[in-house]
């Protein structure tokens, strides 16, 4: 993830909507994506997000708005008189024709003289680690090295903008894993500004300098994927971005930078080492991620938070390089934290029935609306 604050906005999107009938697929949206920046779209099904990208590729038309990219309107522009390019999620290679010949067809369709076409070619093959590959076909080709085809072949033309739609979805978790890295690395060779339309929280979260959560239509929250997962602005953005605790509290005063709060299922008074914009008597929600808990038998410091909640361990689910406990809180409510897996033979120190204290920092936690 880089800084891109410092960089002018590429394209500009001003109250963009789509209706398809009386369904608003897109709902009035505010948007700025920068100057070389990898920026991600990232919603459940019926979101809005993939209509939006189809509206910046030109293959569907807004009921209203504006997409501007150097300034400049699309609105009259058809998709291949945009300087824009689509990468599909099923790569839409052709199976007859070599590598080679797939990254140069749009070269070819457009006229472009056969030795500018042979040298691009095989620069953009050098870029994306294919150059071995050339005069073989799509079907002698692995999913992870197809998805490289298809990715050349979208940026051989040099287009302004690259709109990515779920590029990573049809590789399996490990080769996903593996191919976020080389995203990123031919990103930065080239230069050329991402939009990735993605469901997979961690995905986005690992390829985007910036990520947008959409919801019906609507951006809930933008932002670096730090700031969107520390800091949820809703509930919503809390669940979707991640697992996490949501406990229900009410503000019972401040003191200095502190604000003092009440824990409505337990009793128990806790502490936010910062101010709230609210009153005493408010009811909000705090967030807590489950690897920011620690659990323990042991009696152990509260910290900044000054509280301790008592809990039993439910049960455990162990995935190698963590495991998942399922905490039945004193007070009925369930929790569910992380616990890091770093000794071999004793994979964890916490078993299932064990009771436990359960405490967390004051500053990892989110605060969002009731």
């Amino acid at each position: 993830m880089r800084d891109t604050t410092d960089k002018e906005p590429l394209l500009q999107i001003r109250g963009i909507s789509k209706a398809f009938g009386s369904v608003m697929a897109v709902d009035n949206i505010d948007l700025d994506i920068r100057e070389g920046e990898v920026f991600s779209l990232l919603g459940g099904s019926g979101s809005g997000k993939s209509t939006l990208l189809r509206m910046l590729a030109g293959f569907e038309t807004p009921t209203s708005g504006q997409i501007l990219l150097d300034g400049k309107d699309l609105a009259d522009l058809p998709p291949h008189k945009r300087p824009v390019n689509m990468m599909f999620q099923s790569y839409a290679l052709f199976p007859h024709m070599t590598v080679e010949k797939n990254v140069a067809y749009g070269l070819v369709e457009d006229r472009i003289p056969k030795s500018e076409i042979r040298d691009r070619v095989s620069e953009i093959l050098d870029t994306v680690q294919m150059s071995e590959f050339a005069k073989r076909k799509p079907d002698q080709l692995s999913g992870g090295q197809r998805q490289r085809v298809a990715l050349a072949r979208s940026l051989v033309k040099m287009p302004r903008l690259l709109l990515l739609d779920e590029p990573l979805g049809a590789l399996d978790k490990r080769l996903r894993e593996s191919t976020q890295f080389e995203l990123q690395r031919i990103q930065e060779k080239i230069g050329i500004t991402f939009i990735i339309v993605t469901h997979d929280q961690e995905e986005a979260m690992s390829l985007s300098d910036r990520l947008a959560v959409m919801n019906q239509g609507r951006l809930m929250q933008i932002g670096s994927p730090t700031d969107v997962y520390e800091n949820p602005h809703s509930r919503f953005v809390a669940d979707f971005l991640g697992s996490c605790n949501v406990l229900d509290a009410e503000v019972t005063g401040e003191s200095g930078s502190e604000t003092r709060l009440r824990l409505l299922a337990s009793g128990a008074e806790t502490v936010l080492p910062y101010a709230l914009d609210h009153p005493a008597g408010d009811k909000i929600q705090l967030v807590l991620r489950p690897e920011k808990l620690i659990v323990a038998r042991r009696e152990i410091d509260p910290g900044s938070s000054g509280t301790i909640l008592k809990a039993e361990i439910a049960e455990i689910g162990y995935l190698g390089h963590r495991s998942i406990l399922h905490l039945q809180m004193d007070d009925g409510t369930l929790f569910h934290a992380h616990e890091v897996s770093l000794n071999r033979r004793n994979r964890s120190p916490l078993q299932a029935g064990d009771k436990v204290n359960v405490t967390w920092d004051g500053s990892d936690v989110a605060v969002v609306s009731a």
